[in-house]
């Protein structure tokens, strides 16, 4: 079976809400189908990507806290 379908460079993603000091960032992802067509653009944030815990409740993944970090993904997605 062939993958056709990959992600690209996560882009920081600048939401507009005045008064909010809990704002975590958030980034948006295009998926890509045989590498010229965007399919779909995702939002990657805390609330559709929480933190990532083990057995024991210690975290063992979560996305940066500022958008001056790159999101990084240990694995590679293909979808």
């Amino acid at each position: 079976m062939e993958d056709r379908h990959t992600i690209s460079d996560p882009r920081p993603l600048v939401l507009e809400k005045v008064g909010s000091d809990d704002d975590l960032p958030s980034w948006e992802v295009d998926i890509i189908r045989d590498d010229t067509v965007v399919v779909d653009t995702v939002v990657l944030n805390n609330e559709n990507l929480p933190p990532r815990t083990n057995k024991k409740g210690k975290v063992v993944w979560r996305l940066p806290d500022s958008t001056d970090k790159l999101v990084r993904f240990s694995r590679v997605w293909y979808f």
